[in-house]
């Protein structure tokens, strides 16, 4: 996958995790709206820690990868030059907020549980 991708990729994710985000966004409305920003926002924000490869160029389909000893805390700076800030403020800082404690925790049961060396996990990485 390349950045030039990361928007239609955060479409298709939104269409295929939008129920994931129930907690986030309780609304049905506002979940339709905002799930896209939300996943375009973890897109951009780990791009370049991740490996991500598409079907085709028309994104059927996406795998995403992060290896465990690439997770761990981003700088703040790396939202802005990721270009991270701009879904992070369409989502709201409460959802924001949600999601990345949701995604803390995941990261912090994979450490905890998980055999070194075996990826990671979390909502869709």
């Amino acid at each position: 996958m390349e950045k030039a991708h990361i928007k239609a990729a955060s479409l298709m994710l939104a269409r295929a995790f939008e129920d994931d985000y129930r907690d986030e966004f309780p609304d049905p409305e506002e979940r339709k709206r905002k799930t896209p920003f939300a996943c375009e926002f973890c897109l951009r924000s780990e791009f370049s820690y991740i490996e991500a490869f598409v079907t085709s160029p028309r994104l059927e389909g996406i795998a995403i990868w992060q290896q465990s000893d690439k997770r761990g805390k981003r700088p703040f700076w790396h939202v802005f030059t990721s270009g991270a800030i701009w879904p992070a403020l369409r989502v709201g800082l409460k959802a924001l907020g949600r999601i990345l404690t949701l995604d803390e925790y995941v990261y912090r049961k994979h450490a905890e549980l998980a055999r070194p060396g075996t990826g990671t996990c979390g909502r869709w990485r």
